[in-house]
C-alpha cells in the first residue's frame, strides 16, 4: 500500500498498490474489507486526494508528462484535471491548486477550466514548494518548501494568500518530515519524521513550534491521516516481514531461519552457510 489517503468523512482510504508490475489505484473501507481496483491504465500513479465531497479521487499519473486526474470514488471514467502534481482542492471545493515538477511555482485553476493561473513564485530567495494545505479560512495557503529536490532532510513552512501574492515564513522542520496533513486545521500538523534513524508520526504544533511524538517502535510509519472525528489517527506502517526460510523439499516442511527483515540471501558453495542483507532502518543495512 502506498500514498494512502483517507476520505473527508474517514469511511473510506484510497492508495496505489501494483498490478503487473504497474502502479494502480485502489479504494477500501477504512474499516477494513476487500479493495477496489478503480484505474487499469500505464503510468507511475500517486493517490493526490479526495474531493471535498469524498465523491472523487484525485491521483496524478505520469506518462511522459505530470498530469492530475479525477476518478469516481465508487469506479467509473477518469478525466484529467490539471497539468501538475500534488493536487488539492480549495476550501469551497470551486478551485484545485497545484505544483509543477521542478519548479518554483504554485498555480490554481478553476474546476472545469482548461485555463490556469500562477498563484505564487518562491524566488527571493529561490525554494522548491514540496506540497500544499490549504487553511481552513479559504485565503491562505501553508505550503512546505525545500532549497533541493533532492535534499528534504530539512524543510521551510510559509503561510502564502492566494489573492494577495504574498509569502511569510512560518518555521523550519528537521528530520525528512513528510506527508503534511492537518491535526487541527490551521493549528496543529501530523507529519511522518525521523529522528535517531527512527521513523515516526509526529504533530507540530504552528503556535508554539513544537513537536509531538504520536507513534513510537521501529516503524517506519508514514501518511498520518486524522479521522474527522478529530480523536483517531490512520496511517500507514512500512515494516517488511523479511523472514529467511529454508523448505526442505524431501520432507515438505519449512524453517525460518532469519527473523530479521532480510533481502537478497546467498547460499555458499558447499550449501552450510547462507548470507544475506539486513534492513536496520532508514539507509542502513548490514550483511
Amino acid at each position: 500500500m502506498g500514498y494512502a489517503r483517507l476520505s473527508p468523512d474517514g469511511r473510506t482510504v484510497a492508495f496505489v498498490s501494483p498490478v503487473a508490475g504497474i502502479p494502480q489505484v485502489f479504494v477500501m473501507l477504512s474499516s477494513g474489507g476487500e479493495p477496489l481496483q478503480l484505474t487499469h491504465d500505464e503510468g507511475e500513479k500517486v493517490v493526490e486526494s479526495f474531493a471535498p465531497d469524498g465523491s472523487e479521487i484525485y491521483y496524478g499519473r505520469e506518462v511522459g508528462r505530470d498530469e492530475v486526474w479525477a476518478i469516481p470514488t465508487l469506479g467509473g471514467t477518469a478525466s484529467r484535471l490539471a497539468p501538475g502534481r500534488a493536487l488539492v482542492p480549495s476550501v469551497d471545493g470551486n478551485s484545485m491548486l497545484y505544483l509543477k515538477i521542478n519548479s518554483q511555482e504554485i498555480y490554481q485553476t478553476k474546476k472545469g477550466s482548461l485555463g490556469e493561473e500562477r498563484v505564487y513564485r518562491f524566488d527571493n530567495p529561490p525554494r522548491f514548494p514540496l506540497s500544499i494545505l490549504p487553511f481552513p479560512d479559504g485565503e491562505n495557503l501553508l505550503v512546505a518548501t525545500t532549497k533541493q529536490l533532492d535534499d528534504a532532510a530539512e524543510i521551510q513552512l510559509h503561510k502564502v494568500g492566494i489573492r494577495g501574492q504574498n509569502a511569510g515564513e512560518i518555521a523550519s522542520l528537521s528530520g525528512f518530515p513528510r506527508d503534511l496533513s492537518w491535526l487541527k486545521p490551521g493549528r496543529t500538523l501530523l507529519l511522518s519524521r525521523s529522528v535517531n534513524g527512527l521513523t515516526n508520526i509526529w504533530s507540530y504544533d504552528l503556535a508554539d513550534h513544537a513537536f509531538t511524538q504520536i507513534t513510537f517502535g521501529p516503524g517506519p510509519d508514514f501518511r498520518p491521516m486524522p479521522y474527522a472525528n478529530g480523536k483517531d489517527i490512520l496511517y500507514v506502517n512500512g515494516k517488511g516481514s523479511g523472514f529467511l526460510t529454508v523448505y526442505q523439499v524431501r520432507g515438505k516442511s519449512s524453517t525460518d531461519i532469519a527473523f530479521e527483515n532480510t533481502s537478497q540471501p546467498a547460499i555458499s558453495r558447499d550449501g552450510k552457510l547462507v548470507m544475506f542483507i539486513k534492513y536496520l532502518g532508514q539507509n542502513k543495512t548490514e550483511l
